[in-house]
């Protein structure tokens, strides 16, 4: 309860004890996502941490044998073992720009991987001359011992649509049924060109 005596506020000590029990209240009914049972209507599973240590883990994709890629934004990628749950990072990652909402993004693994251990990765670009400038790129590589070989660049736009943004990178990978691969680009904080096809930002990309 408040009360104005003389142009002063003044607060009912029972007012802010009931204030602080309603706080206290609330700050401990805050969902715990990281260890919690979660229930649906068809579902009851329960949360728990598998592996932390990352800055901000962006992407990940499983291997055949289970072990799990796993993208940090910060552009370092790791290898986590399912077994020991431990992880190693894996080197011959390409520089990426590492500001904003770029940097290292997704991960893919292709559907072919134990045949040719091809994995995909989305990743913030730069122009040499003009490091603030930036968008997203796909390369391939070969992983073979915890390192990234053979690279090959599967898209990368021209240097024209390179800009100062460093926002809304997309960059999604996923393979279909038939062998293609698929991937999006954000609209790059320019969302009047998601519609139009003569850009490439705003888009999902199929090769």
């Amino acid at each position: 309860m408040q009360k104005l005596i003389n142009n002063n506020l003044i607060t009912s000590p029972s007012f802010l004890l009931l204030f602080f029990i309603s706080s206290y209240v609330n700050a401990n009914d805050v969902q715990n996502w990281d260890d919690s049972i979660e229930k649906t209507e068809k579902e009851t599973f329960k949360v728990e941490t598998f592996i932390d240590g990352f800055d901000v883990p962006w992407g990940m994709a499983f291997l055949p044998n289970k072990n799990l890629i796993v993208s940090d934004r910060n552009g370092s990628l790791w290898l986590v073992d399912y077994n020991s749950k431990t992880k190693t990072q894996i080197i011959g990652v390409p520089e990426v720009r590492y500001k904003g909402q770029g940097g290292l993004l997704d991960v893919q693994v292709h559907p072919g991987f134990i045949k040719n251990n091809f994995i995909y990765i989305g990743f913030t670009s730069y122009l040499k001359s003009k490091k603030n400038k930036t968008f997203t790129s796909v390369t391939r590589f070969k992983l073979e011992n915890n390192k990234l070989i053979d690279q090959k660049i599967i898209y990368k736009a021209d240097d024209i649509y390179y800009g100062i943004y460093s926002v809304h990178y997309g960059t999604r990978i996923v393979f279909d049924k038939e062998g293609y691969l698929y991937f999006s680009i954000g609209d790059r904080g320019k969302r009047n060109q998601a519609q139009l096809l003569d850009y490439p930002n705003g888009k999902i990309h199929r090769l």
